[in-house]
């Protein structure tokens, strides 16, 4: 879908003329995925690993981290470009430090899909902010697309796929795409939609939104076929006139419901 305004194409984000670079289906159903930043150590990146094993990527998941050899039985390799398979989606964990380095290994490897939940950007400072600019200008014109970063990344049930560790029994797989900017409140809603009944084609969180923004996600949603209703979550939007023309292009196939986050002393 191309976008038009008054005075024709819509610029692309990075100012190239570039109207839209397509999300690929690997961040939603890769056929491979590695877990950059995978550890023994009782934290939030432990549990990716283990939940991926569980919903059936035993043998499609592999594992990255220089300082280790095995985790759980499995085989972890120093680097991406260790690993004796092409990757489809990269789910990044890494000290914010260490992210610009992966994102151009990504990057440089033609990965596809990669999802950046890492912390400590932006929302962190002026040096947090500097990083995340470098991290910016890594994917442009690349093949490589960015979610993230200080995010959860996606969840698919109908393909019993999730880049962070949900309970993907409970999420039956329904028609209601969502789009959430919090990952913390993408994760919020995950556990309580099953709740009342509502049931997701698709939920990603964009967080920070160094690359991949929600209009992109939009754009995604008009064309899957799972999804029939598309709820957006938003602290703000990144590229005004590009949203606005997608949503009044998307809302003329599929309901489109925005919640702005941040008007009300309750955050809503």
């Amino acid at each position: 879908m191309e976008l038009t305004g008054p005075d024709g194409p819509l610029p692309g984000k990075d100012g190239n003329g570039v109207t839209n670079r397509s999300l690929p289906d690997a961040f939603f159903k890769p056929g491979t995925v590695a877990v950059v930043g995978a550890s023994k150590k009782a934290m939030f990146s432990s549990g990716i690993p283990d939940s991926l094993v569980k919903y059936g990527y035993r043998d499609r998941v592999y594992l990255v981290n220089p300082r280790e050899t095995e985790i759980n039985g499995m085989p972890v390799y120093a680097r991406l470009a260790d690993i004796p398979a092409p990757v489809d989606l990269a789910i990044v964990v890494v000290p914010a430090t260490q992210a610009p380095i992966v994102v151009r290994e990504c990057v440089k490897l033609g990965i596809p899909a990669v999802v950046l939940e890492s912390t400590g950007f932006g929302e962190t400072g002026p040096e947090g902010a500097r990083l995340e600019d470098e991290l910016r200008r890594l994917p442009r014109g690349a093949r490589t697309r960015v979610i993230g970063p200080n995010c959860l990344g996606v969840i698919n049930p109908h393909e019993s796929f999730a880049t962070t560790p949900v309970d993907l029994k409970a999420l039956r797989p329904g028609n209601i795409g969502v789009i959430a900017q919090s990952g913390t409140f993408g994760n919020i809603l995950a556990d309580w939609a099953p709740t009342q009944d509502l049931y997701f084609s698709k939920l990603v969180t964009i967080g920070n939104r160094l690359d991949v923004d929600e209009t992109d996600c939009l754009l995604y949603f008009a064309e899957d076929a799972q999804t029939d209703v598309i709820v957006l979550y938003l602290e703000g939007v990144k590229d005004g006139r590009r949203f606005y023309e997608a949503t009044r292009e998307v809302s003329r196939r599929k309901p489109v419901l925005v919640y702005k986050g941040g008007r009300s002393p309750a955050g809503l």
